[in-house]
């Protein structure tokens, strides 16, 4: 059954940046729980300085980053060559990441993300442009994607297309599991968050709330009892590329397969990002996105693969 487009959320306030010659609109959003988050908005440019309609791409981060991983303060990244693509670019900060407020008055977790943000954010981009929506994700951030897909709280029926870098839950994951997964959570309650900066984890801490998501939801899907995290994983139909680097010892490639072929998707590739398959190098967890290779060989894959299913002439 298809679900109606969630409302967009409030505009709490907005500013104008730059990224090299980019020029961009960053607004913190209020879900309707009273979430706030940070979204980033690269638009179309002609040579004129006027915005075009192109088509539209919903960006999200994994754990511990934000917009940084997908755009740099010089107008490099993914995010960038998107938009030099005629691609229009949205990049999702979480609660308590990146631009969005530190302080939350509603709780700051995956979960949120998945029956709250994402949705509001498909709404708001939807009332702009009408065209399908692509949705990519790193890591947790397409893991989120595609979990807000299955339990429909995004309309599945307005995707053109879900991108997906390293994400899995799967395989491996140690520390979000029995009995490690009592570590982040005795940190949290030490620290009052989880302190990936201090671990050298990544440039932002998590809220307590993702953390305890991120173990509820490995522990979820590995579990032989316990299937309730894949249900309507089935119901997804929109193409879906997966791509798994060769030496990511994070989320292995395995892992990026077994997510993968949880969709019904027809369309439905998987990339293996090694050395064995033709690439230049075997690609590990950050550098199948941030790399000076990845920008050769990656990036042009993805956009590639995005303009033939948005039927852009790229």
């Amino acid at each position: 059954m298809a679900c109606q487009l969630a409302a967009p959320p409030k505009i709490v306030s907005h500013g104008a940046e730059t990224f090299g010659d980019l020029y961009a609109k960053t607004m913190i959003c209020e879900s309707r729980d009273g979430g706030q988050f940070a979204l980033t908005h690269l638009p179309v440019q002609t040579e004129a300085d006027t915005e075009v309609a192109g088509a539209p791409v919903l960006i999200t981060s994994g754990m511990f980053t934000g917009r940084g991983f997908w755009i740099s303060p010089k107008g490099l990244g993914l995010a960038a060559e998107l938009v030099k693509r005629g691609f229009e670019v949205y990049i999702l900060e979480r609660r308590g990441l990146g631009e969005s407020p530190r302080q939350q008055t509603a709780r700051a977790g995956l979960n949120e993300a998945i029956l709250y943000d994402l949705p509001a954010v498909q709404g708001l981009i939807a009332q702009r442009n009408p065209q399908p929506l692509f949705v990519m994700g790193h890591s947790f951030g397409g893991v989120m994607m595609a979990a807000s897909l299955a339990t429909n709280h995004m309309q599945r029926s307005g995707i053109a297309g879900v991108v997906m870098f390293g994400s899995q839950l799967t395989v491996d994951k140690p520390f979000l599991n029995p009995p490690w997964s009592v570590i982040p959570k005795l940190l949290c309650k030490l620290f009052g968050y989880f302190p990936s900066k201090k671990l050298k984890m990544g440039p932002f801490n998590e809220p307590p709330a993702a953390m305890e998501d991120a173990v509820n939801w490995v522990s979820a899907a590995k579990s032989r009892g316990d299937f309730v995290f894949w249900n309507g994983f089935d119901k997804l139909q929109m193409p879906v590329l997966a791509l798994g680097g060769g030496c990511d010892t994070v989320d292995p490639p395995s892992g990026v397969r077994f997510l993968a072929e949880k969709f019904s998707s027809k369309d439905r590739t998987f990339k293996l990002l090694a050395k064995a398959d033709g690439f230049a190098q075997d690609y590990d967890h950050v550098g199948m996105v941030v790399s000076r290779q990845a920008a050769n060989e990656v990036w042009p894959l993805v956009a590639d693969w995005m303009g033939k299913r948005a039927k852009l002439k790229n």
